[in-house]
């Protein structure tokens, strides 16, 4: 495949089939949705994010 590139492509799941799934899949697993939150969460509501995970490392 000299000279050539192949094109890739990123598989997404509807959150149902994602995140809700595997909470329920994951022993202890607590599920945190931020309703509206952008993509980048970590940085666009970070104080929130800092919280949750400061009290699930706590706890």
């Amino acid at each position: 495949m000299a000279g050539r590139f192949r094109r890739m492509r990123f598989l997404t799941l509807p959150f149902a089939n994602a995140g809700v799934l595997q909470a329920k899949l994951i022993p202890n697993a607590k599920l945190e949705v931020y309703k509206g939150a952008p993509h980048g969460l970590c940085t666009t509501m970070k104080d929130q994010v800092n919280e949750d995970l400061l009290a699930v490392i706590k706890a």
